[in-house]
């Protein structure tokens, strides 16, 4: 199974049953698929991909001799 990665991602509404929703868009094909955290439809792309969307936080530090 190969795996993809979509930075453009976006959040389109929080709250009701669904919890946090996005709209995540498929690098390979541009289909615009709907993912939320208790999401209850497809989120599957035109191209064959289902889609879950993970949050994820960088952090990174200078040296001080920089």
């Amino acid at each position: 199974m190969a795996d993809i990665t979509s930075y453009d991602v976006e959040v389109t509404g929080t709250g009701g049953d669904a919890s946090t929703q996005y709209q995540v868009t498929c690098p390979e094909c541009g289909d615009r698929v709907h993912c939320a955290d208790f999401g209850w439809w497809s989120t599957k792309c035109e191209c064959g991909y289902t889609w879950s969307v993970t949050i994820m936080a960088e952090g990174s530090k200078q040296d001080d001799d920089e």
